[in-house]
């Protein structure tokens, strides 16, 4: 084995510093590429509004927990008394009692929290910890929200304990930077809840107020506006149907019934009759 002279040694630092600069760089750069393809699609999942709440929330937080190579989540939001579990895979159950206890001790860091297990802090939080596991547990961040001081929602995620958990290539530790992040994410997709609960709302009350203005309050069948509607869109595709047709039909001697029963028989009359043709007519 020979020894390298002073300036080979010299050249091939130098060369080595420029390759680890480069990779650095190389990582950094494929890092920010990765954040930001995962805060496009997250703003992408959070804009939809031909989803449900309920799906919404279920797509997010499984984007969520596969971009920071999370285990598990729970996401909960209060209605009045009532705590409704958007979305929960830590396979832990939570009846109403092992409920109102997680919230009474949340209420306890309103600032949220973001703990390990080699941090000092850790089993300061262990009755909280408990509730899910706290020997499976390696890295725990709640993430409360309070509005007017009541508790309005909150988010909980973990990372269990694995053979590996020292690996660097994977990241195990989670601590107030992960926390902070994790709030402003989580704020998204409340508000973004509220967004879609709103449109929600609306549409159902368009709807309402389409079927009022085209059926029938009595008998529940379209009225005139709703028949002039349909046969409109029937026109429309009269190309396409075969066997189109209109019938006018007229109840002779009703006038009797309300004249000798009164109008209350009348109606059901009408509704009877109503419910045969609904039935038997398209």
């Amino acid at each position: 084995v020979c020894e390298l002279s002073d300036d080979f040694k010299e050249i091939s630092k130098e060369q080595i510093d420029t390759l680890v600069r480069r990779e650095a760089r190389l990582k950094e750069s494929k890092q920010n590429k990765r954040q930001l393809d995962f805060i496009s699609t997250w703003q992408n999942l959070l804009d939809k509004r031909d989803v449900r709440v309920f799906e919404m929330v279920r797509n997010s937080i499984r984007l969520f927990l596969n971009h920071f190579n999370n285990d598990c989540a729970m996401y909960v939001r209060m209605e009045g008394e009532t705590s409704h579990v958007l979305y929960n895979d830590t396979n832990v159950f939570f009846s109403k009692e092992k409920m109102d206890e997680l919230e009474r001790k949340l209420a306890d860091y309103p600032t949220g929290i973001a703990v390990s297990k080699i941090t000092h802090t850790f089993f300061e939080h262990r009755e909280l910890i408990s509730l899910f596991d706290l020997d499976e547990v390696c890295s725990f961040v709640a993430v409360p929200f309070f509005k007017d001081g009541k508790l309005e929602s909150f988010f909980i995620t973990y990372i269990k304990m694995k053979d590996n958990w020292h690996d660097s290539v994977n990241r195990y530790l989670l601590n107030e930077d992960d926390l902070r992040l994790y709030q402003l994410l989580i704020r998204e997709l409340g508000n973004a809840i509220v967004r879609q609960e709103s449109f929600e709302k609306i549409f159902q009350m368009n709807k309402q107020l389409q079927e009022a203005a085209t059926t029938d309050v009595l008998t529940g069948i379209t009225n005139r506006m709703g028949m002039y509607a349909k046969v409109e869109e029937l026109l429309e595709k009269r190309n396409k149907i075969e066997g189109l047709g209109v019938m006018f039909i007229d109840l002779d001697n009703f006038k009797p019934y309300n004249d000798t029963y009164g109008h209350e028989i009348g109606d059901i009359v009408l509704q009877g009759m109503a419910k045969i043709f609904d039935t038997a007519v398209d």
